[in-house]
C-alpha cells in the first residue's frame, strides 16, 4: 500500500512541490545516497503535468509521463555492489544530477530514545567519533515530525560517514552499519527515522490508517528498497501496560512497513528493551519481554537481548550501543546475508519436562551453556501450585537446565529474570545471554528457521489428504482462508507428516450453531477423536449447544477433559487456539486463555477407555469436516520433540 496525501495546507512539502514545472526529486534521492544492491531503483518526484522525464543510469535509460498531479516514477534494472560510484541523470525541462552513488545495503533504524540516542552520549563516544572515517558508510537522518497523512518528502541529506557527521547520529544504528559494512566489503546507507519517548502506535500502518510519525518519517521513504528495518522501543509501551498486547503492535507494524515498502520479506530486527528500576508497574515488563520473544514467530525477525548490557539500573538509556548494534548485526549477517558459523543469539527457552522434583528446560542457540561471572546461575524461580515462587537451583546439564527447589516436590512451572530489575548471569558459549522466560503457556518463539513452521501454505491444499473422502470435494482455499463446507466429502483433512511433541497455533472462525474440531496425535484410522484426541471448535453460545456436557465445548479434550472457562468469542469472529503436548502433559488455549491444562497420564481408567487416544503419543493433526462451514487460517506449528 503506497499512501501519498495531495495537501492545501500552506506549510506541506507536497504543495511547495507539485506547484512547479521543475522537475524535483525527494530528498533521499540525492547525490553521496546509497542504493540497495540487488534490487529494482526505483526514481520518483514532480514535474509539470503530462511533462515526460528521463531516468538515466549507466547504459539504461527510462521514461515516464507525470500524471495529473505532476507524479512520475521510473523503475531501473537491479545494480551490483562493484565497488563503483554511480551518477543519475534525471531529465525534464531541467536537468538534475546526482553524483557518487554507491550501490551496497540499506537499512532503516527506527523507534525511540534508544535507537535515537546519540553516539556522543555513548560509552566510549570519544575513541568511537575519531575512529568514524568510513567514506562507504552514508548517513540519513529524518527530523521528527507528525503528519496528519502521509507526506511525500522530507528535509535531510545524505552525509558521508566523518568524524563531523556522527556524534549526533544514532549510536546503535552506526554500530550495526559498521558491523555490516565490515563484514561485507561493500557500502551500507543508514537511515535514521526514531523519536524519543514514542510509543509503537504512532508508527504503525493497519487497515489503511496510519500514525502520524509513520506519516511524517517513514511514508516518504517507502518506495526506496531497503534490506531491512532494525527497531529499539517499547518502553513508553510497558509505561502504558500494554504487556502481551505488544505483540500484536509489533505484527501490525511489521506486516505494515512490510507491505508499504512493497517488499514482504523486509528483514525487521529488535531489541529486548532492557531491566529498569524506574517507573513500570509490576509484571509489565516481563510480559512486554514475552511479546517481544513471540515476534519472534514471525519470519525474517531477530531479536537482541540486552539484560547484561546495563550500567546503571536507574537509567532507562544503557550506555554501552556497541554491543546492541553488534547483536543486531548477528541476526542480520545470518539471516539475511547466509553467514554459517556464527553464534547470533544467546539462548532461547524452547520447552519443559517434569523429572520427579526436577524440572528440565530445552533451549535454541544453547551450546556451551554457562555462568558469565562463573558464580551460580541466578533468578531462576518454580513453583509447585502456580501462585507461589520460591527461588530454585539451576544445574547444566549439556544443554539443558535442571530445576529443583527445596520443598517443592512436584514442581508445575519455571520462570527466570521475570522482573524488571534482574540482570541474570546465564549466557552460551558465545557469551550472549538469555532471555527471559516463563514455562506457563509461553509465547515466545526461538528465531530458528526450524522453529514455527506453516501447516497451510494459503493457496492450496498442499500437505493435506482427505480421509474419508477426497478433500477437494468439501474444502477449499481462498485469499488465504482455508474453509470446511460441511457438504459431503473428506470427513477430515489430515498433515502429511505425524509430531508427536508440539505447539500448534491456529486461527478459526465458527458461524452460528456450527461444530468441527482439531484432531491431534490422531492415526489415519478409526474415528480421531477416539483413536487420536480431538481440540472442541464450537459456537458455544449456540442454542442447539445449551445441553452440551462440560466436555463438548470449545477447548475441551472432546469427551474426557472440560475447559475450565469459557473463553470463546461470539459466531462470526476469528478466533484463535493453541496447543500445546508434551509427553503427557497438554494444554488447550482459547483466544490467549488457558483452557485446559492437563497431565493425561492422570486421566481415570474410565477415561482412557472412552478415548484410549489419550496415551497415544504421535499422530498427524487434522481438520474436522462436521457437516457445518468452518473457516481456519495461519495454521502454524513448532516441533518440540527431541531427536
Amino acid at each position: 500500500m503506497r499512501l501519498r496525501l495531495i495537501c492545501v495546507a500552506a506549510t506541506c512539502l507536497t504543495l511547495v512541490r507539485y506547484s512547479t514545472a521543475e522537475v524535483k526529486l525527494p530528498a533521499v534521492l540525492d547525490s553521496h545516497m546509497v542504493i540497495q544492491r540487488d534490487e529494482p531503483v526505483r526514481i520518483w518526484g514532480t514535474a509539470a503535468a503530462g511533462e515526460e522525464v528521463s531516468v538515466h543510469l549507466g547504459s539504461e535509460t527510462q521514461k515516464a509521463i507525470t500524471n495529473d498531479a505532476g507524479r512520475w516514477l521510473v523503475t531501473l534494472k537491479p545494480q551490483k555492489a562493484d565497488g563503483r560510484a554511480r551518477t543519475i541523470t534525471v531529465k525534464g525541462t531541467n536537468q538534475i544530477e546526482l553524483t557518487d552513488v554507491l550501490v551496497g545495503e540499506v537499512w532503516i533504524g527506527s523507534g525511540q530514545s534508544n535507537m535515537e540516542w546519540q553516539l556522543r552520549n555513548t560509552q566510549d563516544a570519544a575513541a568511537a567519533i575519531e575512529a568514524a572515517t568510513h567514506p562507504t558508510i552514508r548517513l540519513f537522518h529524518v527530523p521528527k515530525r507528525q503528519m496528519p497523512a502521509p507526506a511525500d518528502d522530507v528535509v535531510a541529506k545524505w552525509k558521508d560517514c566523518t568524524p563531523e557527521s556522527i556524534p549526533a547520529f544514532s549510536a546503535v544504528l552506526y554500530y550495526f552499519g559498521r558491523e555490516l559494512q565490515d563484514e561485507l566489503g561493500v557500502p551500507v546507507g543508514l537511515i535514521n527515522s526514531s523519536w524519543g519517548g514514542s510509543p509503537i502506535e504512532p508508527w504503525t500502518i493497519k487497515d489503511g490508517k496510519s500514525g502520524g510519525m509513520y506519516n511524517g518519517m517513514i511514508a516518504p521513504l517507502t518506495n526506496v528498497s531497503v534490506r531491512g528495518t532494525i527497531w529499539y522501543q517499547g518502553e513508553t509501551n510497558v509505561l502504558q501496560k500494554n504487556g502481551l498486547s505488544y505483540e500484536g503492535k509489533m505484527k501490525d507494524l511489521i506486516a505494515g512497513w512490510r507491505d508499504s515498502f512493497g517488499n514482504p520479506d523486509m528483514a525487521f530486527h529488535f531489541v529486548q528493551i532492557a531491566p529498569w528500576s524506574g517507573r513500570y508497574e509490576p509484571g509489565q515488563l516481563p510480559a512486554l519481554w514475552e511479546a517481544q520473544a513471540a515476534t519472534l514467530k514471525i519470519p525474517n525477525t531477530g531479536m537482541a537481548v540486552t539484560t547484561d548490557l546495563v550500567d546503571n539500573i536507574a537509567d532507562i538509556h544503557p550506555r554501552n550501543k556497541l554491543d546492541v548494534g553488534k547483536r543486531l548485526s548477528l541476526w542480520a549477517l545470518t539471516q539475511q546475508y547466509g553467514r554459517s558459523g556464527i553464534v547470533y543469539s544467546g539462548p532461547l527457552y524452547q520447552s519443559m519436562s517434569v523429572e520427579g522434583n526436577a524440572v528440565r528446560l530445552k533451549f535454541a542457540h544453547a551450546d556451551g551453556l554457562k555462568s558469565a561471572d562463573g558464580e551460580a546461575l541466578t533468578h531462576f524461580e518454580v513453583t509447585g501450585d502456580g501462585t507461589t515462587w520460591v527461588p530454585a537451583v539451576a544445574t547444566i546439564d549439556g544443554t539443558d537446565i535442571l530445576i529443583r527447589a527445596d520443598g517443592v516436590t512436584s514442581p508445575k512451572h519455571v520462570r527466570f529474570a521475570w522482573n524488571k530489575v534482574a540482570q541474570p548471569n546465564l549466557v552460551n558459549g558465545a557469551g550472549l545471554p538469555a532471555s527471559p522466560f516463563q514455562t506457563d503457556q509461553w509465547r515466545g518463539g526461538t528465531g530458528t528457521k526450524d522453529t514455527f513452521q506453516s501447516l497451510f501454505n494459503g493457496k492450496d491444499l498442499s500437505g493435506w489428504a482427505g480421509v474419508g473422502g477426497e478433500a477437494g470435494a468439501n474444502w477449499n482455499v481462498s485469499d488465504g482462508i482455508l474453509t470446511c463446507t460441511g457438504e459431503p466429502g473428506a470427513g477430515w483433512i489430515a498433515f502429511e507428516k505425524e509430531y508427536s511433541d508440539f505447539e500448534l497455533s491456529l486461527e478459526f472462525n465458527v458461524p452460528k450453531d456450527a461444530n468441527s474440531g482439531v484432531f491431534f496425535r490422531a492415526p489415519r484410522t478409526g474415528d480421531p477423536w477416539v483413536t487420536g484426541m480431538e481440540a472442541q471448535l464450537l459456537d458455544d453460545n449456540g442454542e442447539k449447544w445449551k445441553s452440551l456436557k462440560p466436555a463438548q465445548y470449545t477447548g475441551a479434550i472432546y469427551a474426557v477433559v472440560p475447559p475450565s472457562t469459557r473463553a470463546t468469542k461470539a459466531a462470526g469472529e476469528w478466533q484463535t487456539m493453541t496447543v500445546w503436548c508434551v509427553g503427557s502433559e497438554c494444554r488447550v488455549g482459547v483466544n490467549g486463555t488457558t483452557v485446559v491444562d492437563v497431565d493425561l497420564s492422570s486421566l481415570t481408567a474410565e477415561q482412557k477407555k472412552k478415548v484410549p487416544g489419550v496415551e497415544r503419543r504421535k499422530g498427524v493433526i487434522g481438520l474436522q469436516n462436521h457437516g457445518d462451514r468452518i473457516q481456519f487460517r495461519n495454521l502454524q506449528i513448532r516441533d518440540l520433540s527431541v531427536e
